[in-house]
């Protein structure tokens, strides 16, 4: 038995605001299953906000939240529970530094409308609003309470105060989008990477039959935590971190990397 671990976005489904999802992955994910194989949805998503077109695609589960979370079966088979009292304190420092946040937790999302802008967190609340989450709830709401958060960085912001605050039970990971630094924040020894080791292990599976494939920085833990691992063409600062290099998402490359390793078969045309 093989277990192949995939990111979503930019992996399975574009990130150009498409929403396109090749046929070929489609049909790749089915004969994966047909031939004996376990797949694996490996994502910084958390478990409610991973996408119904994805779910209906028939993984075996589901790794969310970078690790803070594996589902299998509808079921959580792991979850680091948080620490509500921190999740406030940590809330209230951010407000009062004036930090703009997204709060995720595998049941919702939690705003600071008060920071809030269009082009970053009111951009997200407007695709959960999309997909029918309640997307209400601040961080004065009795619920309050998160596994990760993503705080979008300013120049001369405080995030040095902020990294400090955090340092004894959370990591913030600098991330990159278009020319927005963000950080990830997630506890501190959860990634992508520790997640594929629970899961190894739960199913007794051999290092050498651990497969991996995503696009971006993000995803550099479990590309490194794996034996075969595959980046889509696109982001070459990955490409050092892996041991081969499909090709696009729309150009079928998912598809391609299965077929490469021989994991399905490649009798197939592609489109």
């Amino acid at each position: 038995m093989k277990a192949i671990f995939f990111d979503i976005d930019g992996t399975i489904i574009s990130d150009d605001g498409k929403r396109y999802i090749p046929q070929s992955t489609k049909d790749s994910i089915k004969k994966l299953k047909e031939n004996g194989n376990l797949t694996f949805i490996n994502t910084g998503r958390v478990y409610c906000n991973i996408n119904p077109m994805i779910k209906e695609l028939g993984f075996d589960g589901y790794l969310c939240g970078c690790g803070t979370n594996i589902v299998l079966n509808g079921e959580d088979i792991f979850y680091k529970e948080p620490n509500r009292t921190r999740c406030i304190e940590i809330a209230k420092l951010l407000h009062n530094l004036g930090f703009e946040v997204l709060y995720e937790h595998k049941d919702g999302v939690f705003f600071d409308f008060s920071t809030a802008t269009e082009t970053r967190s009111l951009r997200w609340k407007k695709f959960f609003e999309y997909e029918h989450k309640d997307v209400t709830r601040d961080i004065t709401h009795r619920d309050f309470i998160f596994d990760k958060f993503i705080v979008w960085l300013n120049p001369n912001d405080n995030r040095q105060e902020l990294v400090d605050f955090l340092k004894h039970d959370f990591e913030p990971i600098l991330r990159c989008e278009s020319t927005r630094e963000f950080f990830e924040v997630v506890p501190k020894g959860f990634s992508k990477a520790t997640a594929i080791d629970i899961v190894a292990k739960r199913f007794n599976i051999s290092s050498n039959d651990l497969y991996a494939i995503g696009d971006g920085e993000n995803d550099i833990p479990m590309l490194k935590a794996v034996k075969n691992s595959i980046a889509i063409k696109g982001n070459s600062a990955i490409y050092r971190y892996v041991s081969y290099v499909t090709d696009t998402l729309y150009n079928d490359g998912l598809s391609k990397a299965m077929e490469h390793f021989n994991l399905i078969s490649s009798a197939h045309t592609h489109a």
